[in-house]
């Protein structure tokens, strides 16, 4: 056999392995399981019953983005939440100062009603294991930290910190909807007398939304999950977790 039929052979395969992939991939979207997994890699979140010392905010990425709005989003709600707080904003500088992505995050918490006396910036940590290290030479593992980031991200962020030597870390996603902020943190308000019992999801969303939006919020998930997975099993190769 040729070069020539072991290359188509292999050729063959691949692309069959790519549509099997691919088959799977449209056939998960129709499912709840890559928000499960979602779900799974945020951990174990939620605010804290003491006040914390200091907000974290992680950055990832390059400002503007999504993600960065999302988390300097919330870390300026829960500054606002913990006034007593001081807000660290994670990140390296990738640009000249003044004009880099972790100035733009404090520009940004800023113009939501953060004092810039209030914000410390690590500019050290390249990855989410030096940020947790660097962090901890900056506050002390005696601070009471309350990490914001992504939701798919907290799992390996939280871990991160409290193998960094962090005696107490929690966690906050930066949701996307204020509907999903006061389920996760604010306290469900009481059920009127007589009244509907009230349920997690709306019931007047119409018809034929799985395909339109669902599906794709799903796809998305997969995605940012399977990254997340791979990043999670390195840490734990190298027993940063």
């Amino acid at each position: 056999m040729g070069w020539l039929d072991r290359t188509r052979r292999w050729t063959r395969r691949l692309l069959a392995a790519l549509g099997v992939g691919l088959c799977v991939q449209v056939g998960l979207g129709f499912t709840t399981i890559p928000y499960r997994m979602r779900v799974w890699l945020e951990g174990e979140t939620g605010l804290p019953a003491e006040p914390p010392t200091h907000i974290v905010v992680l950055g990832g990425g390059e400002m503007p983005s999504r993600t960065f709005l999302l988390r300097t989003y919330w870390g300026a709600r829960f500054a606002a939440r913990y006034p007593e707080a001081r807000v660290v904003v994670a990140l390296p500088v990738d640009g000249p100062p003044g004009a880099s992505s972790v100035e733009g995050m404090r520009d940004e918490l800023v113009l939501r009603g953060v004092a810039p006396g209030r914000i410390d910036l690590e500019t050290r940590g390249r990855s989410t294991r030096e940020q947790a290290v660097e962090a901890l030479a900056l506050l002390g593992p005696e601070a009471r930290v309350l990490l914001v980031s992504s939701a798919e991200h907290l799992r390996r962020a939280r871990a991160s910190f409290l193998k960094a030597g962090f005696v107490e870390v929690h966690a906050a996603p930066a949701v996307e909807s204020e509907g999903e902020a006061r389920r996760r943190f604010d306290p469900p308000p009481p059920p009127e007398p007589g009244g509907p019992r009230p349920t997690p999801f709306p019931t007047d969303l119409g018809n034929h939304l799985t395909f339109r939006y669902a599906f794709w919020n799903q796809q998305v998930y997969l995605l940012e999950s399977l990254r997340e997975l791979a990043a999670l099993a390195w840490y734990r190769l190298r027993g940063w977790v």
